[in-house]
């Protein structure tokens, strides 16, 4: 392979790597943005309490088994495997930085939750803050009664709007079953990202291959003319 070919190889793929950067900084933007809008306080002080109390703490092995070994967390983008060994790490310390109940990874898993997993600190955080609802998917947190189901489907914020976030970060084998009563967009997640759906979401403009190709010619053309 010449210099020349392998320069704009190299060049392709900083770029592509530049424009993901981009799309993870949107995307963390858009998340923010999305879960602020969310109406809050919708919980009482027990329900709180309840929900805290109920969070299990993963282990590396459960994570693993449920298909998360390379996931990150829908809100912190930090990975399951990380967070455990930030907890692992932490609870070794004679004063953590974070309470030990806020650390490591849970999972919704109660039999009317998603199955969504989280970091503790970002769902608990969600939780005091008073919604009813998970972040990701809008199912209930606490066990729906008739009255709860009619006032839970008036959300604030369009639910293709959280389901199109869902798929930014898409399965990595959408083959994939549930376990248990997981929620389908529980399945795996990786890093990499569907330009389609970053379109949808932020407006990127996603050049074809062979735009980039063409592109990347011209530019190099001039540069050996």
């Amino acid at each position: 392979m010449d210099d020349g070919h392998r320069s704009v190889e190299e060049r392709q793929a900083q770029t592509h790597s530049m424009l993901n950067l981009h799309e993870m900084e949107a995307a963390h933007d858009f998340l923010t943005e999305l879960l602020q809008s969310m109406p809050a306080g919708k919980l009482n002080p027990s329900q709180i309490r309840l929900l805290l109390q109920d969070l299990p703490k993963l282990t590396e092995n459960q994570v693993i088994d449920l298909g998360h070994k390379e996931s990150p967390c829908p809100i912190c983008f930090t990975s399951y495997l990380a967070l455990l060994s930030e907890e692992e790490t932490a609870l070794a310390m004679d004063s953590p930085a974070h309470p030990a109940e806020e650390l490591g990874v849970t999972r919704l898993s109660q039999a009317w939750q998603c199955g969504h997993l989280f970091c503790r600190r970002d769902i608990s955080k969600w939780i005091q803050e008073g919604h009813d609802s998970c972040p990701m998917c809008r199912r209930l947190l606490v066990e729906p009664s008739s009255s709860s189901d009619s006032q839970s489907s008036e959300s604030g914020v369009p639910a293709e709007a959280a389901n199109i976030f869902a798929q930014f970060l898409r399965p990595t084998d959408p083959e994939t079953p549930a376990v248990g009563n997981e929620h389908p967009l529980s399945a795996p997640f990786n890093a990499s990202f569907d330009h389609d759906v970053a379109f949808q979401l932020f407006g990127l403009r996603h050049p074809s291959s062979h735009q980039a190709e063409e592109d990347d010619r011209n530019q190099y053309s001039g540069m050996y003319s």
